[in-house]
């Protein structure tokens, strides 16, 4: 499965990657009644200035500290699902993200920036959606990730 988002959490455009295992059809329709996925993804998040100066402030006279994200933020979660009706299965998912941040001090004597610590957030993943069986062999993916917002995939049988 690939497939891209926007909003949620992160408030960045994302593309993510999924590879898993669909299992069991009903005898009627022949639609799939459970599915198992790992995937992973990456959001571009980046809030870094360009202008801000290397190095810790050297002296204590500043205004302001300011918190952004410093790189792209990586998600890897699970996703599960169960046939509801027909061709759709109502799916969840749990992760985990990492975000690298950065702080920037603000100096009151030059009005420059200045970098401060270096760190990394880690948020827990969780959402929902459906999965709908379009024919044997690909899909579609609907649904809300609590970093990664409303995503949409395809996702291709083999």
């Amino acid at each position: 499965m690939c497939g891209a988002g926007f909003g949620g959490g992160n408030h960045g455009f994302n593309l993510s990657l999924e590879v898993g295992r669909y299992w069991g059809r009903d005898s009627v329709e022949n639609n799939l009644k459970y599915l198992f996925g790992f995937g992973g993804g990456i959001s571009a998040t980046s809030e870094s200035r360009e202008d801000a100066i290397g190095a810790k402030i050297p002296h204590n006279d500043y205004s302001s500290t300011l918190y952004r994200n410093d790189g792209p933020e990586i998600e890897l979660y699970l996703r599960g699902g169960r046939q509801i009706a027909g061709p759709i299965l109502l799916t969840a998912i749990f992760g985990l993200a990492v975000q690298p941040t950065i702080q920037y001090s603000v100096s009151n004597v030059t009005g420059w920036y200045w970098e401060g610590n270096k760190d990394k957030k880690v948020y827990v993943i969780g959402g929902g959606g459906a999965y709908i069986t379009m024919s044997r062999k690909a899909g579609v993916f609907v649904d809300y990730s609590s970093r990664r917002g409303l995503g949409f995939a395809l996702a291709f049988h083999l």
